[in-house]
């Protein structure tokens, strides 16, 4: 017996929402081990050998939407950021994040 399995994913249909989602949780969690891993490196000055203060990264992650222009996604990404810096520098946010904050919550 055979059997043939099929999906349709249409754009605004509970599937492609979860996928979005799914794709933005991974892109902030990549963004996040980006942070981390920088923050956490010692960094010592080579003429002296002074250990440095630890650097900080702050991050603003957005997810491209189909059709939009390339300039939309990076103002997003950069109100992200400033956004991230805004609450205490050294933070991923995400649009979801920003969107929320502009919703007043």
């Amino acid at each position: 017996m055979t059997s043939e399995n099929s999906a349709k994913i249409t754009p605004h249909s509970p599937s492609a929402l979860a996928v979005e989602q799914e794709i933005a949780r991974a892109c902030k969690a990549v963004a996040e081990r980006i942070r981390r891993s920088i923050s956490e490196r010692q960094i010592t000055r080579r003429s002296t050998g002074e250990i440095l203060p630890g650097i900080t990264v702050s991050i603003g992650v957005g997810q491209f939407q189909f059709g939009e222009a390339m300039e939309d996604l990076i103002d997003r990404c950069d109100r992200a950021l400033y956004l991230a810096k805004k609450k205490g520098r050294n933070r991923v946010v995400s649009e979801k994040e920003l969107n929320q904050e502009m919703a007043g919550g």
